[in-house]
């Protein structure tokens, strides 16, 4: 039972049991009608007031311990702007074997799945796979750029993000396989550079061509 439901309930319980009580004192002492009336009206308003304390005293207690909302940290998402069409760029480069590293700042931290590279090492990864496959493709797919406002991680830390979600698919040179593998890449911006990028996909089939072109150098 709820806490108003058992207040409300003993307040009538014990306005029951002084309504039988005053019936049985008024059989004994003979109390004229209208003066039991009265006295009955006195109970009542008593009562009601009581209730209404106790009402009272409830929505305090509610308002006391409903909190407001806390402020949620503020993004910004969009998909046109500076960040997301360089970033278009850079992958269009890298698709043409005319990979542009200018907006990646010198220490970028690159990271295919668990491997970690350099920018001069993720740079020379389109010269490389030019000379492992034919007909590369990169496609846009989606890209946009979020930015965190905020100094916290309860803010969002102020960072930028641009995430692209696409597909590569090339055909090797080696083997005459083509393969199509789902990719998402992160690019991390700070002061219009690019100072983190991470990439996932699943890399059997690519690690199984790498190989086999590393045997035939």
């Amino acid at each position: 039972m709820e806490p108003i439901e058992r207040s409300l309930g003993l307040l009538i319980h014990k306005f029951v049991i002084k309504l039988v009580r005053f019936h049985k004192l008024q059989n004994i002492i003979k109390i004229p009608p209208f003066v039991g009336f009265v006295i009955l009206a006195i109970i009542n308003l008593k009562l009601f007031k009581m209730k209404k304390i106790i009402f009272i005293l409830i929505c305090c207690g509610l308002l006391t311990n409903c909190e407001l909302p806390a402020t949620k940290a503020q993004t910004t998402v969009t998909n046109q702007d500076v960040k997301s069409l360089a970033v278009s760029k850079l992958m269009k480069g890298y698709v043409e074997n005319n990979f542009d590293g200018t907006v990646i700042a010198e220490d970028c931290i690159v990271r295919f799945n668990n491997i970690e590279l350099g920018k001069s090492e993720f740079v020379g990864l389109a010269p490389l796979h030019h000379s492992m496959f034919d007909n590369i493709s990169f496609p846009d797919g989606w890209i946009e750029t979020t930015s965190y406002h905020g100094e916290n991680w309860k803010d969002g830390n102020g960072e930028t993000w641009t995430g692209q979600w696409t597909e590569w698919t090339a055909t090797s040179k080696i083997s005459g396989e083509t393969q199509t593998n789902r990719s998402h890449f992160n690019y991390k911006w700070e002061n219009d550079k690019i100072v983190e990028i991470n990439a996932l996909f699943s890399d059997l089939w690519y690690d199984k061509e790498l190989n086999a072109f590393m045997a035939q150098q």
